[in-house]
């Protein structure tokens, strides 16, 4: 189950973090994503053993579905970055970057 969760998580996340983040953060975005989320991955064993001696297989099932919803409530918050209105948005940022760098040079 893990496997199968991991491998389509794996498939959108390039593209996700791209959209996330700006082009001159978007490098330091990401990593800064990724080792917060191994940080907090390398202890989900312990608590989930942990709960599990706890509570039984409730435990670890809450952890999870508390992973999921934190995974759901982000997902959900991200603003959208496709369709006609963000296309129009970043061609006006592309023609003052431009026209900055003419009136410049």
């Amino acid at each position: 189950m893990t496997t199968i969760c991991q491998n389509s998580l794996a498939g959108s996340q390039g593209s996700w973090f791209a959209e996330l983040f700006n082009t001159n953060t978007r490098s330091s975005g990401a990593s800064l994503a990724y080792q917060l989320s191994a940080v907090v991955s390398g202890f989900t064993a312990f608590w989930a053993v942990s709960l599990y001696s706890a509570f039984g297989w409730t435990g670890p099932a809450v952890l999870f579905m508390v992973y999921g919803a934190i995974g759901l409530i982000a997902a959900l918050l991200t603003p959208e970055t496709f369709g006609p209105a963000r296309r129009a948005e970043v061609a006006a940022a592309t023609q003052a970057a431009e026209a900055k760098v003419s009136v410049s040079a």
